[in-house]
């Protein structure tokens, strides 16, 4: 878990977190109560978005989610 006001970093450390989690193969899950905290972790993977998935609705999105084996979901 991590918390803290803002400016002070958690979205760069979940990338990172994120990051040394695919290179060593395993899967994360990263859930927020907040759509703009999900966007800035997306768009600060780069090209590793490639390798997350961002689910909005999860009934919607049920098949695309089984259909593959993600490394980040939400």
């Amino acid at each position: 878990v991590i918390y803290g006001p803002p400016g002070t970093g958690k979205s760069q450390t979940i990338v990172n977190v994120i990051t040394d989690a695919i290179v060593k193969n395993k899967r994360v899950l990263v859930v927020s109560q907040k759509k703009a905290a999900l966007d800035v972790v997306y768009s600060r993977l780069g090209v590793l978005s490639d390798k997350a998935m961002y689910i909005n609705d999860e009934q919607k999105e049920k098949k695309k989610f089984n259909a593959k084996d993600w490394v980040f979901m939400n």
